[in-house]
Order: structure tokens, then C-alpha cells, then sequence
């Protein structure tokens, strides 16, 4: 079991005692319980992974009383219904590309080659590293400033398949990353998710109609009810509007199959049983 000598040195068994760096990111947080530590080995060293367990009372928050929806899209990544929009692009490096050509004119199995090999793999490594860092910080960002996140089910990985064009610009994104957290939060009840096939894009929401005439260039939605909207703004509103009536009525099915289960479980109970052969018999 892993075990924290001090602020950069751990104890493993089998192993002698090792300087980590990084430990006073919870160190200094009271009441902390280490739940899993795996040692992980990548291209720019060894690291270990640790997992800890943090009492909730140090994460108490004030609600805001906001919610928010979200439009993934390719030009601009993720829209939000108040207008906000997110560019969630990582763009290779010219000295990646550098080192690639270097690679392909190194022989394969030299020392040289490995040797450009590694470097290739650190800078990946550290394209990667960016990626879940900007994907962390959105994802904290909309949870600090919305108690609920509404998100529709997009297959971002069929994207290139539609829009051959930007498959590039899907491949150097982290929208994955961001869905992925997203669906991870739907347990404790901050995100929401609902089905892709839902009309977000086509919907009117002042007239009720669907524009089916809309395609991919039109970037203004316009409706015969002159309602009119940017597209990709107009598309989360109605994810926001989508799911929060979803939401409401998930909550209102969940209230009722609790209330029936606990008049169920109070029926089965042998005090309740007893009272109702009581009854039963003064009846008869």
C-alpha cells in the first residue's frame, strides 16, 4: 500500500522510497483517504497515479439558480445557450511535424530511430496532456457557474465519415474528452443527456414547427413566424429547453416510484400486517 512519508517522498513495498513531485496538490487537505495508486510508465517518465477519497464538506457550493445547454458543433465547438462560444481545438506542433519527417528518414531499429522515436512520443504525450487539461478546466468552468449542463447524445466519432472537410479539425479536438465528462457527471445529477435524434437545429420554439428546409450553410435560423436566431445559439437553447422538460418529468416518475416502494415496503412490514387481520376480523 502506497504511504506518504512527507511532501515528495512515498513508500511502496517491494520498493525503496521514491521522490515524487505533485503531493501537495492534497497533502494539505484534512481528512483525505488514498483509495488506489498504480504506477504508470510513459514516454517522458514514470509517474504514479493516485486516487484519493475527499469528505463532501470540502466541496459545499452555493447553487446559482442557472442552467445551461450546450450545441457541439465543428466550427465552433460548444455553443452555449447564453451565447457563449468554445473553441476546443489543439492543433499539432510545427516540431512534431519536425520530428515525424526526422522519423521517416531514420533506419528503422538504430539507436537513432528509437532515440527520435521517444522524443516523438513525448511531444504526443504532451499534445494529450493539453487536451485533458483545457477539457478539465471548461468542465470546471459550466459546473461553477451552472448547477445543470443539458448536452445532446452526438456520435462525434461518425463526424469525419459526414463531414470529410473537417475531419482534421475533428481529429485535433477534445470534444470527446468534454462529452465523456459530461455523461461521468449524470450520476450526481449535474449534467443531463438526451437523444440525438430529438429536432434541437429545426425546432421553433415560439411557433412550434420544424424548418426541415435548414441545411449546413444556412448559419441564421428563420422561421415563417419571424422568429429569428443564430443557428448554433437557437440549437442549444432548444437542447437546454429539451432537457429540461425531460428532466422534470424523469424526476417527477423517480418521486412517484419512491413514493410507491416505501408504501410497499411499509405494507410488507409485520406490524402493518398484524393491524390489517386485526381489522379484517372486528369486520366480521
Amino acid at each position: 500500500m502506497l504511504k506518504i512519508v512527507n511532501s515528495k517522498t512515498v513508500s511502496i513495498p517491494f520498493f525503496r522510497k521514491l521522490k515524487v513531485y505533485g503531493l501537495e496538490q492534497f497533502i494539505n487537505i484534512p481528512g483525505f483517504e488514498i483509495a488506489n495508486a498504480n504506477l504508470i510508465k510513459k514516454a517522458s517518465g514514470i509517474y504514479i497515479k493516485v486516487s484519493v477519497c475527499i469528505p463532501k464538506s470540502q466541496f459545499n457550493r452555493k447553487p446559482t439558480g442557472k442552467e445551461v445547454g450546450l450545441d457541439f458543433g465543428i466550427k465552433d465547438n460548444i455553443i452555449t445557450s447564453d451565447g457563449e462560444k468554445f473553441n476546443c481545438s489543439v492543433q499539432e506542433t510545427d516540431y512534431l511535424k519536425f520530428l515525424q519527417r526526422k522519423l521517416s528518414k531514420k533506419q528503422k531499429g538504430s539507436k537513432r530511430y528509437y532515440r527520435c522515436l521517444n522524443q516523438l512520443q513525448k511531444e504526443h504525450e504532451h499534445l494529450t496532456n493539453k487536451k485533458n487539461d483545457d477539457s478539465n478546466k471548461l468542465i470546471s468552468y459550466l459546473l461553477k457557474n451552472y448547477d445543470v449542463i443539458y448536452f445532446q447524445d452526438e456520435q462525434i466519432s461518425k463526424w469525419r465519415k459526414f463531414c470529410p472537410g473537417f475531419a482534421r479539425n475533428i481529429q485535433h479536438s477534445y470534444l470527446g474528452r468534454v462529452k465523456s465528462k459530461l455523461v461521468m457527471l449524470e450520476k450526481s445529477g449535474r449534467s443531463f443527456k438526451i437523444s440525438r435524434s430529438l429536432p434541437t437545429t429545426k425546432y421553433c420554439p415560439q411557433c412550434g414547427n420544424l424548418n426541415k428546409e435548414i441545411t449546413l450553410a444556412d448559419r441564421i435560423y428563420n422561421c415563417s413566424c419571424g422568429y429569428s436566431y443564430d443557428r448554433d445559439v437557437h440549437a442549444a437553447k432548444n437542447v437546454k429547453l429539451f432537457g429540461s422538460t425531460k428532466r422534470a418529468e424523469c424526476l417527477e416518475q423517480a418521486s412517484v416510484e419512491t413514493l410507491a416502494s416505501t408504501a410497499l415496503n411499509l405494507c410488507s412490514m409485520p406490524q402493518v400486517k398484524s393491524m390489517k387481520r386485526k381489522q379484517e376480523a372486528d369486520s366480521l
